[in-house]
């Protein structure tokens, strides 16, 4: 079980261990909308490795839009990005055991959150002594051919449920901290495509407890997964599935294609009096490797 997990933060972070540094690294940037390379873009290439500092090597592409750095730094994990209209694209971490070939695709710029939406919203509820813990995986997503740079700074702004305290981000967001509703605030420019976050943190409630979830942008799935001796009742949640998840009995209920101005409410049952001694000493990597180990039966159909 340990392995599995294990092997879940290590896919998810990109630091899957094993490959001798690369030869060379080469590739191409082209513009993501029209296809042709562009020339002129500056390229980093970032070596990186356990107990040495980073090393760096900038290039900038040639009239075909290609780039070679010749055996860059002898480092285990190599970072490409490509910086056009003040946008930084990254690929990897890689870890190549040959010369490594790609291509970088980098987009216009746009400040119409029209393209915006979540694909998929997973959250664990857990009991806490002090009421719930939250884990999430939030898959945001941009449908439209531009990278969103937001304003002011701010590009996506996620909900939280009412009343959330002590977030903490683990991977896929640069956060400002909260706007005054109560959501977490972005700062990268949103990709075309899609990206997860994953985050946790905690609700102090009473049980029985209703809680609120804003959706905020257009969601196509929102799972939710309540984890024994949790129980949830909701007029927009319906139970999807059942299952035994390290001994434990976890719940799905789930919703799909909710609007943006939709307010989930959930009734939440299990809850105990509460203690005297409050707790919150989750470690991030720790919570985002039990929410997916918890949800990736559910999330792979098996």
């Amino acid at each position: 079980m340990r392995r599995s997990v294990w092997a879940w933060v290590c896919g998810l972070l990109a630091c899957t261990a094993g490959a001798a540094a690369a030869a060379e690294v080469r590739g191409w940037v082209v513009h993501g909308e029209t296809g042709r390379p562009l020339a002129g873009v500056e390229v980093r290439v970032l070596g990186m490795e356990a107990g040495a500092p980073p090393a760096e090597v900038v290039a900038r592409t040639d009239a075909r839009g290609g780039f070679r750095v010749g055996r860059p730094m002898q480092r285990r994990t190599v970072v490409v990005q490509a910086t056009y209209r003040g946008v930084v694209y990254t690929s990897g971490p890689h870890r190549p055991r040959d010369d490594l070939v790609l291509t970088l695709r980098v987009f216009e710029t746009t400040q119409d959150p029209r393209g915006l939406y979540v694909a998929r919203r997973a959250t664990l509820l857990e009991l806490a002594p002090a009421g719930l813990v939250v884990r999430e995986v939030v898959v945001l997503g941009n449908a439209l051919r531009r990278t969103f740079t937001g304003q002011a700074g701010a590009t996506v702004r996620v909900p939280l449920f009412v009343g959330a305290q002590d977030v903490r981000v683990m991977s896929g967001m640069a956060p400002a901290g909260t706007d005054p509703s109560g959501a977490l605030v972005d700062t990268l420019p949103v990709w075309p495509g899609e990206r997860p976050a994953v985050l946790a943190y905690r609700v102090a409630v009473r049980g029985p407890a209703l809680l609120e979830l804003p959706v905020g942008l257009p969601t196509l799935t929102l799972d939710v997964f309540a984890a024994e001796p949790l129980r949830v009742s909701s007029e927009v949640l319906t139970p999807r599935e059942e299952r035994e998840v390290e001994g434990r009995r976890v719940v799905r209920l789930a919703a799909d294609r909710l609007p943006p101005d939709l307010v989930v409410r959930m009734r939440v049952f299990g809850l105990p009096r509460p203690s005297a001694a409050p707790a919150w000493a989750l470690g991030g990597l720790v919570a985002a490797a039990c929410t997916a180990f918890v949800a990736r039966p559910f999330l792979r159909g098996g």
